[in-house]
């Protein structure tokens, strides 16, 4: 299994050189949020899971894989992107917070890494965001993010091609502990009782 975020970005090269090697092996891989992830690994539907940010996982054996970045996002020339700029460096200003507050948000569902990390990195600073729409599919939040006045969060690798052809661009964390929070860990998650 693998998370949205790791299914689309990083499991068909991964996936890849693993049928290199193993030619002969049947592969099934489930894409879903990190929630529904676990709880199949818990019923002993799936083997492995690909899984990011902080996992709560009794009974499941981690192994840290690599770090990712979320960031925050809004369509090009979006008001406050305009206003107070745009970039990965955190601005740390309380007119800053409070149109973030103010704004309406698009968000990943319940049950999404991406969405806890942002949760937990963002509201100290600005308390409960105001979701505008939630989805739970990576490339629908950038397309509704693109067309929209919505702000949003997602993994810079998700982010990638729509922040290089411009019809994205990246908001500045609300300070410094903020932008730190934004890292998070992917993970590699297994029953410790199986077969590995």
């Amino acid at each position: 299994g693998a998370s949205r975020t790791i299914g689309p970005c990083l499991m068909p090269e991964l996936l890849g050189r693993f049928a290199s090697m193993r030619p002969q092996a049947e592969v099934a891989l489930t894409v879903a949020n990190t929630a529904e992830l676990l709880a199949r690994l818990h019923r002993l539907e799936l083997d492995l899971a690909f899984v990011e940010g902080d996992v709560p996982a009794p009974g499941l054996a981690l192994d840290a894989w690599r770090t990712d970045g979320l960031c925050l996002l809004a369509r090009a020339g979006h008001p406050l992107a305009a206003r107070f700029g745009t970039g990965p460096r955190p601005l740390g200003t309380p007119a800053y917070a409070q149109a973030l507050a103010q704004a309406r948000w698009a968000l990943r569902e319940p049950g999404s890494g991406t969405r806890e990390t942002f949760l937990r990195a963002l509201m100290p600073s600005i308390g409960a965001p105001r979701t505008g729409i939630t989805v739970d599919d990576p490339s629908a939040l950038l397309g509704l993010l693109a067309e929209g006045d919505w702000i949003g969060c997602a993994s810079r690798l998700a982010a990638a091609d729509a922040l290089a052809a411009g019809t994205l661009c990246e908001l500045r964390p609300p300070g410094a502990d903020a932008a730190r929070a934004l890292t998070r860990r992917f993970w590699v998650v297994r029953r410790p009782d199986r077969y590995r």
